[in-house]
């Protein structure tokens, strides 16, 4: 398992900063999270006041905190998918997964995201639709 989990979500630039902050907000709210939250911003555009949030990383977290972050992102995914879908990507060593949280698919796109982001998933599974987390062919850094 990698030591950094990258969640870009997708959507208009304002959606994914509106997006990142409410995430990187709830996990920042616990103190056993804390320490491991990561909100990446983008450079501040001329005519801005701030830059927009581009990502959510949890850095450096061992699997038992990893695995309890990832859960509480989860819910909270699930309850923002009541609403309308929810695409986000996770990155981790250098794969990238795409995965739709919606009402008709939640427990199972959940599972994926906990199961990609504890290395528990691999190109072994069957490829489904968006909503299963497909993967991303992209090189990364």
């Amino acid at each position: 398992m990698s030591d950094a989990v990258r969640i870009t979500f997708q959507g208009s630039a304002e959606e994914r900063d509106q997006l990142a902050r409410e995430a990187a907000e709830l996990l920042d709210g616990d103190e056993e999270f804390r320490r491991f939250v990561r909100l990446v911003t983008v450079p501040v555009e001329p005519g801005r006041m701030g830059g927009l949030a581009e990502a959510l990383e949890i850095v450096g977290a061992v699997e038992p905190i990893l695995t309890a972050a990832v859960g509480a992102l989860g819910y909270w995914l699930g309850q923002r998918a009541t609403a309308a879908p929810v695409t986000f990507e996770v990155r981790q060593d250098g794969v990238t997964r795409r995965i739709t949280v919606d009402e008709a698919g939640l427990d199972e796109a959940l599972r994926r995201f906990e199961d990609f982001a504890a290395g528990r998933s691999a190109s072994d599974e069957g490829e489904g639709d968006v909503a299963g987390g497909d993967p991303v062919a992209r090189p990364g850094p």
